[in-house]
């Protein structure tokens, strides 16, 4: 579902050894200026409902709504200058803020069947 770079998993184990938790939420939520934003933080709870991607030192917890939009995403660890944070490379992704913290996906092909069955 979604996966790790080396530099990125090795980033995360080192940041997951002082949490009482190892386990994170990643996903998506509504915001910013294009729609949307990613959610990667320390899971605090866990829904019945939310999918469980094990790494072995980690686990990553996704909702059922944003499994759709994080699905093929990988996740890296960048480093420019003093400047460090975890990139999300997201083939659903249709564009980005100029700010870099919102996100706009691609229309999903289903919805895209539906408008063409309407219109005709």
């Amino acid at each position: 579902m979604i996966e790790f770079t080396d530099n990125a998993y090795a980033k995360l184990v080192e940041r997951l050894s002082n949490e009482k938790t190892k386990a994170i939420r990643f996903g998506v939520t509504g915001g910013g200026c294009t729609g949307h934003k990613y959610i990667f933080d320390i899971c605090t709870s866990v829904d019945k409902t939310d999918y469980c991607v094990d790494f072995g030192k980690f686990k990553v917890y996704i909702d059922r709504l944003s499994s759709e939009y994080v699905i093929d995403t990988v996740i890296d660890w960048k480093t420019e200058g003093l400047n460090e944070e975890f990139t999300y490379f997201n083939p659903q992704e249709a564009s980005s803020c100029g700010c870099g913290e919102s996100i706009m996906f691609k229309p999903r092909a289903q919805e895209n069947e539906i408008r063409a069955i309407r219109i005709t």
